[in-house]
């Protein structure tokens, strides 16, 4: 077993090393506690070793900045004066959709765009395609050139983009720094000369709150660590280990206890050791406590399928899992209408479709909060290999249109609104 470290809390990083060896705890060992950057761990199965990897890039340095959402708009204008490309990436889908509906009519001279996880499987993956064409590694300043893209965490996974200016959220240290591994990303790309130099933007309250839906996620523990320990210049990838250690390991502590502090500590652990309870419900049992067959293994798991699970220890909002269709005016079922198409194909309902339909059918998937603004009654499908577990969610013509689509960050050139009806089709 071994473990590449990037933003990894050492006592991650101890509790994967510890729970692999199958051990309730290890002896003390430099390799606990070790500060190195990028950092292999490894284990035989008997002992655990580590090696720093030396890396030839050159430093960077980032400037860190302050700001609230009153000044985002004039801190973008500025930043991109002379071209160039800007990322704001916060914490929730809703914030993400109404900070570019709020830049796109302050800053109609800029294109935005808005990328998040609440889009259909082929949008999302068309988006996808089109910010690695627009910001990519082979991307040109033409394509660069005033463009604006809002979005939440997805930005900071795994997409292989490059901003010239950010604008990050509050977040918990090791998240706000994946995301300023995107900016100023590929080495040897000219910068428009206000971004010539790195520069991060954190967004925040400018008071001692916190963003109520930061802190529904993260809690304010780690955000007001993270607060506090972030400081005005960054120097990477020198400066990443220090700061993830210093803000998830606080025994000993590297900053004063206050009252406020003390609470929300208590706040988080309790969280933390409510969260492992339930996930260690809805454990699979030990291959040991089944003698020498596996049979029945696991017929005493809590959730009885790997979505089950999921749902059980899932952290925020309840949400379900939806394969979204859209009925037309005369009662038929429809694929989603892609560019260009004024209505996507007819899906016969009386009749399982086949191999092929299903899959299309199964790729039109999406999250859906529990909290949605509209009355909600369930159908969820027979269970089968191809669409276990989901509501059919089907969209018809109405009214009520805006908000909706807006919401669930859909855009349609139609108005409608979610309906949720049995449909007698069986994938």
């Amino acid at each position: 077993m071994y473990k590449r470290q990037a933003t990894l809390p050492a006592k991650r990083r101890t509790e994967l090393v510890t729970a692999y060896l199958n051990r309730k705890t290890l002896p003390d060992a430099p390799w606990k506690t070790c500060r190195g950057y990028p950092l292999l761990t490894w284990t035989d199965g008997d002992q655990v070793q580590q090696c720093e990897i030396l890396l030839n890039d050159q430093p960077r340095r980032v400037t860190m900045e302050s700001l609230t959402e009153e000044h985002l708009p004039e801190m973008l204008q500025n930043a991109l004066r002379e071209g160039g490309c800007a990322g704001v990436i916060v914490n929730t889908v809703r914030k993400a959709q109404d900070l570019a509906a709020r830049l796109r009519e302050e800053l109609p001279e800029f294109e935005v765009l808005v990328f998040h996880a609440q889009f259909l499987m082929p949008d999302r993956a068309e988006k996808e395609q089109r910010l690695m064409e627009r910001i990519g590694k082979r991307s040109t300043p033409a394509q660069r050139d005033r463009l604006i893209v809002v979005g939440t965490q997805v930005l900071e996974q795994s997409l292989d983009i490059d901003f010239d200016y950010m604008i990050t959220e509050l977040c918990p240290m090791d998240l706000l720094l994946q995301r300023i591994g995107r900016l100023h990303r590929h080495p040897g790309r000219a910068h428009p000369q206000p971004v010539q130099e790195a520069r991060c933007a954190v967004l925040d309250t400018g008071t001692e709150e916190f963003d109520e839906g930061s802190a529904a996620i993260y809690g304010e523990w780690l955000l007001g660590r993270t607060r506090k320990l972030l400081p005005k210049e960054l120097q990477l990838p020198g400066d990443i280990a220090r700061l993830v250690q210093d803000t998830y390991g606080w025994e000993p502590d590297c900053l004063p206890a206050d009252p406020q502090s003390t609470a929300a500590r208590g706040t988080y652990e309790l969280e933390q050791a409510k969260k492992q309870r339930s996930a260690k419900a809805f454990a699979i049992l030990s291959p040991r406590a089944c003698g020498d067959a596996l049979d029945d293994w696991m017929n005493e798991v809590g959730a009885t399928s790997d979505a089950g699970a999921r749902a059980a220890v899932r952290d925020g909002d309840p949400s379900i899992e939806v394969l979204v269709m859209m009925q037309d005016s005369s009662g038929n079922v429809r694929f989603l209408p892609g560019e260009g198409e004024a209505a996507g194909p007819c899906v016969a309902v009386d009749q399982p479709p086949q191999p092929e339909e299903a899959l299309q059918i199964a790729r039109h998937r999406l999250m859906v909060g529990l909290y949605s603004p509209f009355s909600i009654a369930l159908m969820v499908w027979r269970e089968t290999p191809t669409a276990s577990a989901k509501a059919a969610c089907v969209i018809s013509f109405s009214a009520r249109a805006a908000f909706s689509f807006r919401f669930l960050g859909i855009w349609l050139p139609f108005s409608c609104i979610l309906l949720w009806q049995p449909l007698a089709l069986l994938l």
